[in-house]
């Protein structure tokens, strides 16, 4: 795979699974995009909310993305899909994690996960430290839009990368298209070179043009060649780590 082949490592893709792509269409009309924005690959990163979500679990997620790989093949795409989740981070995510396994991003010990609510609660670190202890790497979705009081968001941001955990943006919170806060903290993150990485986090056609507006925005901020880094090396990097 070329070095400068871009790979979304957090997107809704999979059809009819979560609030993402409803249908296979979609998620064809969807990959037709990224293609013509330099997408090569995708991890399928349904959301692994325990109460909203109970079947989404790695083994049935697993199936959904051959499935939707073979759709994909048939329709003539040469474009890959790695298995991955979403993580919700709740007071009953550990128990989860014992029963269901870790949703890794593909091969990767690599984890995406994400918060929500207007303080980091004890639960959360119990999470982040058992996914350290067993020898994951944590990635924070979308730290710019933890809804935290500015004083607690940045010291969250300065103590959760200090034990272990990488961050990752939003292309469509750096476009702008999340409101005004959301937008100035994925800047501030950016400029300041706090994102291991960023991503889609597609959820259908619906909202896609404003996400991959979020590719030339990031440009402007941090150049070409930094923006390559991000959504091509590193996501290279975390599903090949023998290259």
């Amino acid at each position: 795979m070329s070095h400068t082949a871009l790979i979304d490592l957090h997107s809704h893709l999979l059809p009819g699974i979560d609030d993402g792509c409803p249908t296979v269409e979609e998620s064809l009309a969807c990959v037709r995009s990224l293609v013509e924005h330099g997408f090569t690959g995708t991890v399928c990163t349904p959301h692994m909310a325990i109460s909203a979500f109970p079947e989404n679990t790695p083994d049935n997620v697993a199936g959904r993305v051959r499935a939707l790989q073979d759709q994909l093949n048939a329709a003539g795409f040469e474009y890959q899909l790695w298995t991955g989740g979403e993580l919700r981070i709740a007071d009953d995510t550990l128990s989860w994690l014992r029963e269901h396994g870790v949703p890794t991003l593909g091969p990767s010990r690599h984890v995406l996960v994400d918060y929500w609510g207007s303080q980091w609660p004890a639960y959360a670190d119990a999470v982040i430290e058992y996914l350290l202890q067993e020898g994951y790497h944590p990635i924070l979705a979308h730290p710019e839009r933890m809804d935290f009081e500015d004083r607690e968001w940045d010291a969250v941001l300065h103590r959760l990368p200090q034990s272990g955990v990488s961050l990752q943006g939003n292309l469509k919170c750096l476009a702008g298209r999340e409101g005004r806060r959301v937008g100035l903290r994925a800047q501030r993150l950016l400029s300041e070179d706090r994102y291991r990485l960023l991503a889609t986090d597609m959820h259908g056609t619906t909202d896609l043009a404003d996400r991959l507006a979020g590719l030339y925005v990031a440009e402007q901020l941090v150049g070409k060649a930094k923006l390559r880094e991000l959504l091509a090396a590193i996501p290279q990097e975390i599903l090949f780590p023998t290259r």
